[in-house]
């Protein structure tokens, strides 16, 4: 069975399986309501939204599809409370200059990412669920642009949240890991926070990012992002990493138990971070290498288990009124080839305290082992 809106309608607990096409079709300005169906196993997705449809959809279950399971195309509409998952494409996809708010639905399990937004699609993304998603969690691309808040994006199989070609957005009160609430980290996710080229407009405010396989946040190919007031902790590589050309402002953010530097600045890398408070690192609290550059102002840099800041490989960064104090190691190390400024630092008590390092590592080699043991006792959804 198939429904075609071109006009005022509704469909209420519906069972739509196993078509040639599409489980519903709204076009030509067609609007109604779709509450509480089921829709699965169709070729080419379970819903289309074209030509300015402006549909509301309201707690349907919509899975296993070849397709997308909602694809809105030049068109909006209202989607809420729906159970998104099993899908051989996006979960949700938003493309053709639509416009479309979506609220409170889970989307998971599908073969892609969770959610697209793309060319010249702008869409509203509150308090969603979105897992284990095979790709990405949500993706922005082609001049896509979103507003993404108090979002739940968290063990998908790459980036949690990826920034590409001119994507735009607001993020905002997000939680975005890897693993759900309550639990320690996973290895699926890679970086939690992907902003690529040609991205200038992206503003990352409040969000908790945290647990994932690879870095928190990546910030490469010249994009300039604003990263504020986030608390960025207990990812497997960096809390931060700025590369190939990378920009943008880091401000008041706590960047904590990261397992390796708590921020990296590499390949002509230029950022500024400024009254960040970085700790509790397993590795270096700073790392700028490879001819990264960067102006560090203003920082709070304490309790890392390396260096407080490693500068090495032609590094070049400005390090400005700092208090680097009570680290494991030396406050600030610049090593050969190494070139940069820095004054008017507060740098003391900063020793070696193998004792305390030591216990730093064997509780991280206790937190990997029940992360390994999770991931091979927890296998659904």
């Amino acid at each position: 069975m198939r429904f075609v809106f071109c006009s005022d309608r509704c469909v209420e607990q519906c069972r739509l399986f196993k078509g040639g096409s599409c489980a519903l079709l709204v076009q030509d300005a067609g609007k109604g309501m779709v509450r509480d169906n089921a829709m699965h196993g169709h070729e080419v997705g379970e819903v289309e939204v074209r030509s300015n449809g402006a549909p509301l959809l309201a707690g349907n279950r919509i899975h296993d599809s070849k397709g997308s399971g909602i694809l809105v195309d030049g068109a909006g509409g209202e989607y809420h409370r729906n159970d998104i998952y099993g899908n051989a494409r996006a979960g949700i996809r938003l493309r053709g200059g639509g416009s479309a708010l979506f609220t409170h639905n889970r989307v998971s399990a599908g073969a892609q990412s969770g959610v697209v937004v793309e060319a010249l699609s702008f869409g509203t993304l509150e308090s969603n669920v979105i897992v284990f998603n095979g790709h990405c969690g949500i993706e922005l691309r082609d001049d896509g642009d979103a507003t993404l808040r108090l979002n739940v994006v968290s063990r998908n199989g790459h980036f949690g949240l990826l920034f590409y070609n001119g994507a735009q957005g607001l993020v905002q009160g997000n939680d975005i890991n890897a693993v759900s609430v309550g639990h320690f980290c996973s290895l699926l996710g890679l970086f939690s926070l992907y902003i690529g080229p040609l991205l200038t407009l992206v503003r990352t405010v409040g969000n908790d990012i945290k647990a994932n396989g690879m870095s928190g946040i990546a910030v490469m190919l010249n994009a300039s992002p604003r990263i504020i007031g986030n608390h960025i902790h207990s990812n497997l590589q960096c809390g931060l990493c700025f590369m190939h050309g990378g920009k943008g402002v880091v401000q008041g953010n706590h960047v904590h138990a990261n397992a390796w530097a708590g921020i990296r600045i590499e390949s002509q890398a230029d950022p500024m971070l400024i009254r960040n408070s970085i700790y509790n690192g397993l590795h270096h609290g700073i790392q700028v290498c490879e001819g990264g550059r960067g102006s560090v102002q203003g920082n709070t840099i304490f309790r890392n288990a390396a260096t407080g800041i490693k500068i090495r490989s032609e590094g070049a960064p400005r390090v400005v009124g700092n208090k680097i104090c009570d680290g494991f190691r030396i406050g600030v190390h610049v090593a050969h080839t190494a070139q940069g400024e820095i004054r008017l630092n507060a740098i003391y008590n900063n020793q070696a305290r193998w004792v305390w390092l030591w216990l730093w590592l064997w509780l991280w080699l206790w937190l990997c082992v029940r992360i390994h043991a999770y991931i091979h006792t927890h296998t659904c959804v």
